[in-house]
């Protein structure tokens, strides 16, 4: 997994500022092994690349009537 440059890979905060979705539940659905891809980069880091969040926002989508 490559990225090219550091504004691609977001931290949880960054995610929540870029796309709306809390930190809190990012970390919740980590947990139970849901929601979008991440890169575990060390212990504590974790990192979400910019492409696999709008990936899983658009197979996520639901349309209405």
């Amino acid at each position: 997994m490559e990225y090219r440059t550091a504004r691609e890979a977001l931290s949880p905060g960054e995610v929540e500022k870029a796309f709306g979705l809390n930190r809190d539940l990012l970390a919740h659905w980590r947990c139970k092994g849901k929601g979008p891809r991440f890169i575990k980069a060390g212990r504590r880091k974790v990192l979400y690349l910019r492409r696999d969040l709008e990936e899983w926002l658009r197979s996520n989508a639901v349309e209405t009537r």
